[in-house]
């Protein structure tokens, strides 16, 4: 009898084991194999009003990981930098000069060191920073993020006069790419590290956008939200993040 249970348990162990195992796989072996990629050719352009003519230039600065580089997107007019930017030109009748710096993978501290140095010689006007997401998926510690955040906030407070809006982790991961219990596990990561970070994305001079709370239940009930891969936004997702920045930017 005890040695029955013992088999049945062992075997239950292995096959939660196993599935478990195979259900993580299954998120990076799908994002992988669909491999979205970035649609910016180019990373420095001017975006002028539809109407009008104007000789007043607003510089923005885009800096962050893939969400930045809008990846998921299949053309750059979609993503959020450029979204923002054609939102700007038309309400305030400004060219707006849109550099996105955002690179696939960064994690905080790649923005601090490659990022962050070219910054104060754009002089920039207005500045985007979403960042953390990668930090996360490759458990990277929740003090060292806070810290390289506290750094690249400090930073672009003190060298830049620009107007700063900074996005907290939102959460990312349909539910035909994040079996059970991986959905439930990585939105309580998202907000470890979110909790890590926000009191640094909540300084009196930055503009703190709570992407989490504002888009997690549209993320979980609308599966258009994303992009093929399952993980990256669609068109769609961030034409509601770029709606929020340009409210949140008024």
């Amino acid at each position: 009898m005890k040695k029955s249970f013992l088999i049945a348990l062992i075997s239950l162990v292995f096959a939660f084991g196993l599935y478990f195992n195979r259900a993580y796989s299954h998120i990076y072996d799908h994002i992988s194999n669909v491999h979205r990629v970035t649609p910016y050719t180019q990373t420095d352009m001017s975006i002028s009003p539809k109407t009008g003519h104007t000789t007043k230039e607003l510089v923005y600065v885009a800096l962050g990981d893939s969400l930045t580089a809008g990846v998921g997107s299949d053309d750059f007019h979609t993503t959020f930098p450029y979204e923002f930017a054609e939102q700007i030109a038309e309400h305030d009748g400004v060219t707006v000069r849109l550099i996105n710096l955002g690179v696939p993978g960064a994690r905080t501290a790649d923005v601090v060191r490659t990022q962050l140095p070219v910054v104060a010689s754009l002089n920039p006007d207005v500045i985007t920073l979403l960042v953390g997401v990668n930090d996360m998926h490759g458990f990277v510690g929740k003090k060292v993020v806070a810290h390289e955040m506290q750094t690249l906030l400090t930073a672009l407070t003190r060298t830049t006069h620009a107007k700063i809006l900074v996005m907290n982790i939102p959460f990312l991961g349909s539910r035909q790419l994040m079996y059970p219990p991986y959905q439930t596990f990585f939105d309580w990561q998202t907000n470890q590290y979110n909790e890590a970070i926000t009191p640094f994305l909540t300084l009196s001079d930055v503009t703190f956008i709570n992407l989490y709370d504002n888009t997690k239940e549209y993320s979980q009930s609308n599966q258009t939200y994303y992009s093929t891969d399952g993980f990256h936004p669609s068109a769609e997702g961030y034409h509601l993040w770029s709606a929020m920045l340009y409210a949140n930017y008024r």
